[in-house]
């Protein structure tokens, strides 16, 4: 999205699409990774198919306003298809989830208000 980030966790492995996909290179985006690295969460980033978000066993958004919201249904208009997820944050996500306020405070303590980061 032009206000948020999508990522998924498909066998063990955190991805989200690579900057030359068009996506916001945002600073949300870039607490999420460095909490996938410090949490020693596998990462990656890609061009994925469809496929492999649509059969992945956690999706979720960021953003800095919604901070890491777990997604619990994609719906593929095109094949007319539905995809199901847990309706609640899964392993990682709530891995994620349990640091990001504290990095977000962080964030804003280098950066005072009227400061561009």
């Amino acid at each position: 999205g032009t206000t948020s980030n999508l990522f998924f966790v498909a066998d063990g492995v955190l991805c989200t699409p690579s900057l030359d996909s068009g996506i916001l290179s945002g600073i949300t985006r870039t607490i999420i990774t460095d909490a996938a690295a410090s949490l020693h969460i596998p990462f990656d980033t890609g061009k994925y198919r469809k496929a492999r978000l649509t059969s992945a066993d956690e999706v979720f958004f960021c953003s800095t306003l919604k901070n890491v919201m777990p997604v619990a249904k994609l719906i593929d208009i095109e094949a007319d298809q539905v995809f199901e997820y847990q309706p609640i944050a899964g392993p990682v996500s709530t891995q994620l989830m349990s640091v990001f306020p504290g990095l977000m405070r962080k964030l804003a303590k280098q950066h005072p208000p009227g400061c561009s980061v």
